[in-house]
């Protein structure tokens, strides 16, 4: 890991984000981390999870918004327990730079280890939750110009292009190459689970134009 090849920095409509401090060649490592959460049988909120009900008849919404309302907020209590026993293990400092990580299921100025963890976790193949203090800061891009891969016991951040000085670097939240066929799919999803309109390059495109 060069601690010398990027920065965290004030982005503009996005919070915090991490900027390139020089030229980063393809396929080079930026960051190597590891997890300070790495938690099991965990389920993560999305900030509308009803959207589905509207494939459904009107008359049929209410009585089924309040069934999942009250099976989320079973669910909800039991995964802040499980988090908060996870939570406890971790130093005083390091549970403090987890709180202040962003939160978009915040109310008010109230944040919640799940919604935390929700807004930053990372959810690998064994269905595993990984929430790491760095690599969190990485903004999403539809044309992301860094991915990321675990190899225990480091998250790996890595260039996928070259990157010129003072780039942000971004991933794809989605996951790099995902399964996501269309660009109105990938929005959606990053409305539903991040609460924001993307407004990358890609998603910003003139189609008139190309």
């Amino acid at each position: 890991q060069d601690l010398s090849s990027y920065t965290c920095v004030p982005i503009e409509g996005k919070g915090e984000g991490l900027r390139s401090i020089r030229d980063i060649k393809y396929g080079e490592v930026i960051i190597l981390e590891k997890p300070v959460m790495d938690i099991g049988k965990v389920v993560l909120k999305k900030v509308n999870p009803f959207k589905k009900l509207e494939k459904f008849p009107e008359s049929m919404r209410e009585s089924m918004k309040i069934q999942l309302e009250r099976g989320l907020k079973e669910l909800n209590d039991t995964s802040e327990i499980t988090l908060g026993d996870e939570f406890k293990e971790l130093s005083i400092e390091t549970q403090k730079r987890v709180m202040k990580l962003y939160d978009c299921h915040q109310k008010q100025d109230t944040k919640s280890l799940l919604g935390i963890v929700s807004t930053n976790g990372l959810i690998q193949q064994n269905g595993n939750t990984l929430v790491f203090l760095t690599i969190s800061k990485l903004n999403n891009s539809c044309l992301p110009n860094v991915a990321f891969e675990f190899v225990p016991p480091y998250g790996r951040i890595f260039a996928i292009k070259d990157i010129k000085k003072e780039e942000e670097l971004c991933i794809d939240y989605g996951g790099y190459g995902s399964r996501f066929s269309n660009l109105t799919d990938r929005r959606e999803m990053l409305k539903d689970k991040y609460d924001f309109d993307c407004a990358c390059d890609l998603c910003t495109m003139d189609a008139n134009k190309y």
